[in-house]
């Protein structure tokens, strides 16, 4: 990290400081972000201040550095957060609102309508309100396109028209010009000098662009393929103005949401400071590459699948050089199979889909119950199929170290789990969702288990399914009187899933 080390220590006084460059950077507000050419000498200097410690020395006397200077702007204003708000509010509260009045209006009977109708209903107000919170996150960027991808991916939670329309979030948002782009580059890990300095081809188009960066492909001068990941210059004040008006906004509205999102954003804003710093994905990288590579006890073991790892000395904050995965998202999968003419039923679909799901697995019981440090943003967009099957995990910026005490909890529910579905084997489907003796005994135990998750059952599960999670732990057999009514017990006995609720 020699590159990314030296360029990241660049620190200058708070007013005037002389370069080792001799440029003279001055440290003045901005208030937006703009590009413009390079002052020629005898003109003031450009500047940068990226964060509040980092400022741009470099030189504009020199004709090879004459380019763009990418200006990064500082936090949000109380005034700009406000507006932010405003404008989040007064798009997302008539899709809320909307749900609720219908469906306030069908429980008091001021609206009748049979199954159908009410199905048509409700697929409309999906259709509108999916529609108008997509073009409001795509429209203010920012932390909303976190909170986009992480509705996308929860298909047991929201209908259909959300998850489609928002999955585009993952890999498909307005990329930066290439002139910001090549200027960020340059300065983070030339000090101005020109690309060809370091990189044989540099591709215009980006692989892909996220919230917080974009991707683009590259050759070094010694012929290695790379991915060069570019963080977006307004990305940081953005977010951080966002998180706190989502974090309120949750808050306030905690018990009409079908989720407590004040917990997710709060968990999600912990794990942002870390994301917003490429050397800190750099190091996760090789913590996953590790994880990944070894048993659950340390030895070496053929890799479960595969993570792009830096380049040594060519890191800083906002820009990451590593190995490029060729391949095709997971999100884009199904059209790419289409276009070969394989369908989700084909054989080479169903071999896929088990070898997707092997490696998944592996890995995640490798960093789960091995280091504990696991890759927290496995969304389809950052999950790659490579020519010939291989499976890679990308983007290392969302990661969590898990205790030791929590892996021991989980690890008990997991065995517990094996040990209740084991009884079942052998047994027609109809006998599978049943309490036989031998399961029940199996109910307290695993009840408390989850429990010590926080785990708590909704208001419309049958009465007795809560007493469940006060029962003794096993071997003791529970009175009738204790005993989970038919499927109540939601936790151990997999009941069909309730009708969908309007989010």
């Amino acid at each position: 990290f020699f590159f990314g080390a030296r360029n990241t220590q660049r620190l200058t006084h708070h007013h005037h400081a002389e370069g080792r460059l001799g440029a003279s950077v001055a440290l003045r507000p901005i208030g937006s972000i703009h590009a413009s050419k390079w002052p020629r000498r005898g003109a003031s200097s450009c500047v940068l201040p990226a964060l509040p410690s980092e400022l741009c020395l470099l030189d504009p006397d020199d004709p090879a550095q004459e380019g763009v200077c990418v200006e990064f702007p500082p936090a949000l204003t109380p005034a700009q957060r406000a507006a932010r708000a405003i404008k989040f509010y007064s798009r997302v509260l008539p899709v809320l609102a909307r749900y609720k009045l219908e469906q306030t209006k069908l429980d008091i009977g001021v609206t009748k309508m049979s199954a159908d109708e009410e199905a048509a209903m409700w697929a409309e107000i999906d259709e509108w309100g999916s529609t108008r919170i997509s073009e409001t996150i795509q429209d203010l960027k920012g932390f909303y396109v976190k909170t986009g991808q992480v509705i996308s991916t929860r298909v047991d939670l929201f209908p259909a028209a959300y998850t489609d329309k928002l999955a585009a979030l993952q890999d498909g948002l307005e990329p930066m010009p290439s002139e910001i782009v090549e200027a960020i580059v340059r300065q983070e890990l030339l000090e101005g000098e020109p690309l060809t300095k370091l990189f044989k081809t540099f591709e215009k188009e980006p692989l892909g662009a996220a919230s917080i960066a974009q991707v683009h492909k590259a050759t070094l001068l010694d012929g290695r393929e790379v991915a060069v990941k570019v963080q977006r210059p307004n990305v940081v004040p953005t977010l951080l103005g966002d998180i706190s008006n989502l974090k309120s906004f949750s808050l306030r509205l905690r018990d009409q949401l079908p989720v407590d999102y004040y917990t997710v954003f709060c968990e999600l804003g912990r794990a942002l400071e870390y994301e917003l710093d490429f050397l800190h994905e750099a190091q996760s990288a090789e913590k996953i590459w590790a994880a990944v590579t070894h048993t659950i006890g340390g030895l070496p073991a053929d890799k479960s699948l595969t993570v792009p790892l830096p380049v040594p000395g060519l890191s800083s904050r906002r820009v990451l050089v590593m190995d490029f995965i060729p391949g095709t998202p997971l999100s884009k999968l199904r059209a790419e199979m289409e276009s070969r003419g394989l369908s989700k039923d084909s054989a080479e679909a169903k071999l896929l889909g088990r070898k997707l799901l092997q490696s998944l697995t592996e890995a995640y019981g490798r960093m789960i119950f091995g280091t504990g440090f696991i890759h927290g943003d496995p969304h389809p967009g950052n999950i790659f199929i490579m020519p010939g099957g291989e499976i890679s995990l990308i983007d290392c910026g969302q990661v969590k170290q898990i205790s030791s005490a929590f892996r021991v909890k989980l690890a008990m529910v997991v065995i517990l789990v094996a040990d209740f579905l084991s009884l079942g084997e052998g047994e027609d489907e109809a006998e599978k969702n049943k309490l036989n003796p031998a399961r029940l005994a199996l109910v307290p135990a695993l009840a408390q288990a989850v429990k010590e998750f926080g785990v708590t059952f909704a208001d419309s599960v049958a009465p007795g399914a809560s007493r469940c999670l006060t029962a003794p732990p096993a071997p003791f057999t529970p009175p009738p009187a204790m005993q989970c009514p038919g499927t109540a017990c939601a936790l151990v006995d997999y009941p069909p899933p309730p009708p969908p609720a309007p989010p």
